[in-house]
């Protein structure tokens, strides 16, 4: 079984913000970031405890991408079927990315 990814509207923002910045210097890096951010990511769906719990809020776990950060949470809890083209197989539960910075 797998996790379903989940991103709160400020990693989505913070995701666009950084590909702004990097567009300023080099064409390539902005498109290099989103793939490397989106296999760091895919790898949360088979493993999201992973990467170590942050230590200031142990609700939290971060993960490495670059220079950059990823804040995310793990959900067992909530559990929910998939689209149908899972064939309506059960999630084990969510990761929600909240912060790249």
């Amino acid at each position: 079984m797998k996790y379903t990814i989940r991103f709160s509207p400020y990693a989505k923002a913070d995701k666009e913000a950084i590909k702004n910045y990097l567009s300023k210097f080099y064409p390539e890096t902005p498109h290099r970031f989103i793939v490397l951010l989106k296999e760091h990511i895919a790898g949360l769906k088979e493993n999201p405890y992973i990467h170590p719990a942050f230590p200031e809020n142990p609700a939290y776990r971060r993960m490495s991408v670059g220079n950059y950060f990823v804040f995310y949470k793990v959900n067992d809890k909530e559990r929910q079927r998939t689209s149908r083209n899972d064939q309506g197989a059960k999630s084990d539960g969510f990761v929600t990315c909240f912060f790249v910075i």
